[in-house]
């Protein structure tokens, strides 16, 4: 629906992008997923968001070097940046997939 949504409203937005990465990781699509948050990075640097969808990918897919060079940019560019800021607004009813993504960006090197 997003995708369709996106070819209606063509204006792509950072959240928008980061939103259509995150439900292709969330359907296990991850080389989608990837794809679609590198280019996010890409177009909006500075969205905090999509770099962190971005390296919990990475980490599901063994590029735990790339995830970690991405762990690095957030950290330079918001050191307080913490596991916990992106956890805690999550409303997905299924605790279990937001530990998993914890667990991916602990491994890339983000701070509890």
């Amino acid at each position: 629906n997003l995708k369709r949504a996106m070819r209606l409203s063509p204006v792509v937005t950072a959240p928008r992008s980061t939103i259509l990465g995150t439900a292709y990781r969330n359907a296990g699509q991850l080389e989608l997923a990837v794809a679609t948050l590198e280019n996010t990075v890409k177009r909006f640097p500075a969205f905090i968001s999509g770099r962190v969808a971005l390296a919990s990918c990475y980490v599901l897919m063994g590029k735990e070097q790339e995830a970690k060079q991405e762990a690095r940019e957030i950290l330079r560019r918001e050191p307080a940046y913490t596991i916990a800021r992106y956890t805690t607004p999550n409303l997905y009813r299924n605790k279990e997939t937001i530990e998993e993504w914890a667990e991916s960006l602990r491994k890339a090197g983000i701070p509890d």
